[in-house]
């Protein structure tokens, strides 16, 4: 199957309105908001190293919690609240 041909072929550009979108259930804010949480490990990484690049190691503390809680979203399943 040529995917690019089938996605030319049945993408159609949606040019209404946020109206169509459901609200964000409570399981779904709980996510955003434990995803949204400072991470004390970047933070200090960040404040100590504010004069110089940061290194992408400094970030796998917080790569580690996103997983973690996107894991334990997904165990959860679907009609979680």
């Amino acid at each position: 199957m040529d995917v690019r041909d089938f996605i030319q072929q049945n993408y159609h550009p949606y040019e209404g309105d946020e109206s169509v979108l459901a609200a964000a259930t409570q399981r779904t804010r709980t996510l955003w908001n434990r995803l949204n949480e400072p991470d004390p490990s970047v933070v200090e990484a960040f404040t100590r190293y504010q004069e110089t690049p940061m290194m992408l190691s400094a970030m796998a503390p917080r790569r580690q919690a996103v997983l973690a809680a996107c894991e334990q979203f997904r165990a959860e399943g679907p009609d979680a609240n």
